[in-house]
């Protein structure tokens, strides 16, 4: 594989993991209600995967792979407090 493919290859990767992020949260404010809890989180790990393999990868625009790993952190935070606390009033109410 030549550099310039290479370079080519990581900046898709970047581009990916900025988009994974954003998904995750445009998944989390407009997902579903039903079970969209579970979902936002099972969403949150994909994009935080994702964002950790693009931003292992060298390149120019490296710190949009790390927005998008920022961005999918605070959402996976954000949707497994709001499950744990769901799951909490669930089991309070027993």
């Amino acid at each position: 594989m030549s550099e310039s493919t290479s370079v080519t290859s990581n900046r898709a990767h970047h581009l990916i993991s900025l988009a994974a992020g954003v998904f995750a949260l445009l998944f989390f404010i407009f997902g579903p209600v039903v079970f969209g809890g579970l979902l936002a989180v099972l969403v949150g790990v994909a994009a935080v995967i994702i964002g950790h393999r693009a931003s292992a990868r060298p390149g120019r625009i490296r710190w949009v792979a790390i927005l998008g790993l920022i961005i999918a952190y605070l959402q996976l935070i954000t949707a497994g407090g709001i499950l744990l606390v769901g799951a909490l009033r669930v089991l309070g109410a027993l």
